[in-house]
C-alpha cells in the first residue's frame, strides 16, 4: 500500500475537506513521488554500470567463492557427486533442473534438463578431477550483477607444474540469502573465458543501455536543434516583413529573432556535445571488446 492510500485510513475520522486531512494527502503523494525519484534514480545508476555497494558486494563475493569450493570439495570426493545439494539454502532437490553436456570443445551445465534426468546430476564426476587437475587458491574474476542478484565468477584449475589446464565459469543466482548454481562451464586448453564486464540485470545489459542512452541523447539534442533553427528562421522572416513598415515593431521583432538566434546557437553546442558524448561511448565500448579480444589470443598463444 502507498503512503497516500494509507492516510484514509491513519485519518478515518477526518472529512476529506477537512486541512489536516488534504495536508496528509499532500505529504503522502510527495513522499510516493520521492520515492518513485529516488528508485529510478538506483535503476539508472545500475544501468549505467555502478556496482553494488562495497559491504554488500564483499559478502556476496565471498559467498560465491564458497559455493565455489563446495562443489570442488564434492567433485573431489572420490565418489560421484550431487551436485544438486550443491544448489544453495532453501532450494530443495525437486526444483533443481540441470546438468552437464558437451557443446564443442566445451563442456556446459545446460540447466533444462527435465525431473526424471536428475540421476545425470546426482552423480557427475568433474574432467577436470579425473584429469588430475588441482583448483586455483583464488578465482580470476567476479562480476556480481548491480542489483546483486545474480554473480558469475571465474576460476583456473592447475596442473602439477601449476601452469593453469582449464577455467571454470560458474554463474549463480540470489534464492533468499544465499546462492544457487545457475550454471557451471568447463573450459579446458586451448579455451580462454574471463568475466563478464558489469551488468545490473543480465549479462551486456549496461552496455546496451549506455549505446541507446547516448544515440537517444544525440537525437533528442538534434530535434531540439531543428525546432530551434526553425523558430529562428520563423522570427527572422517576421521581422523582415516589417522592415520599413514600423520602427517600434520592427525593433521587437529583430530582438525575437536575436533572442532566436542565441537559442540556436545553444541547441548546437549541446547537439555537438551530444555527437561527441556518443562517440565516446562507442570508442570505449570498441576499445574494451578489443582489449578483451587481445587477452583472450594472448591467453590461447601462451597454452
Amino acid at each position: 500500500m502507498s503512503i497516500a492510500l494509507s492516510i484514509p485510513l491513519i485519518f478515518g475520522g477526518l472529512s476529506t475537506s477537512s486541512p489536516v486531512y488534504q495536508r496528509a494527502i499532500a505529504i503522502g503523494n510527495f513522499a510516493g513521488q520521492m520515492a518513485g525519484q529516488q528508485a529510478a534514480a538506483a535503476e539508472e545508476a545500475c544501468m549505467s554500470g555502478t556496482p553494488m555497494p562495497g559491504n554488500k558486494r564483499a559478502k556476496r563475493v565471498a559467498a560465491a567463492s564458497k559455493s565455489v569450493l563446495a562443489y570442488w570439495k564434492a567433485v573431489t570426493s572420490g565418489k560421484p557427486a550431487n551436485l544438486a545439494s550443491l544448489s544453495g539454502p532453501g532450494t530443495p532437490l525437486p526444483e533443481v533442473k540441470g546438468g552437464f553436456v558437451r557443446e564443442g570443445d566445451a563442456i556446459r551445465w545446460t540447466g533444462t534438463l527435465q525431473p526424471q534426468d536428475k540421476a545425470a546430476l546426482s552423480s557427475w564426476t568433474d574432467p577436470f578431477v579425473r584429469s588430475g587437475l588441482s583448483l586455483g587458491s583464488t578465482s580470476t574474476g567476479v562480476t556480481l550483477a548491480g542489483d546483486g542478484k545474480s554473480a558469475v565468477i571465474i576460476w583456473p584449475v592447475h596442473d602439477e607444474n601449476s601452469r593453469v589446464r582449464g577455467r571454470y565459469a560458474f554463474r549463480y543466482v540470489w534464492q533468499k540469502s544465499g546462492w544457487r548454481t545457475a550454471g557451471i562451464e568447463l573450459h579446458g586448453p586451448g579455451q580462454y573465458i574471463e568475466r563478464p564486464s558489469q551488468y545490473c540485470h543480465a549479462e551486456g545489459d549496461v552496455t546496451r543501455h549506455l549505446i541507446t542512452k547516448a544515440g537517444n541523447a544525440r537525437r533528442a539534442a538534434l530535434l531540439r536543434l531543428a525546432g530551434a533553427e526553425a523558430k529562428t528562421r520563423d522570427a527572422e522572416a517576421a521581422a523582415t516583413a516589417l522592415l520599413g513598415k514600423d520602427a517600434a515593431a520592427y525593433a521587437l521583432a529583430e530582438e525575437a529573432a536575436a533572442k532566436a538566434r542565441r537559442e540556436a546557437e545553444l541547441a548546437r553546442l549541446a547537439a555537438e556535445s551530444a555527437e561527441a558524448s556518443e562517440t565516446r561511448t562507442l570508442a570505449r565500448i570498441e576499445a574494451e571488446a578489443q582489449a578483451r579480444e587481445r587477452r583472450r589470443a594472448a591467453a590461447i598463444n601462451a597454452l
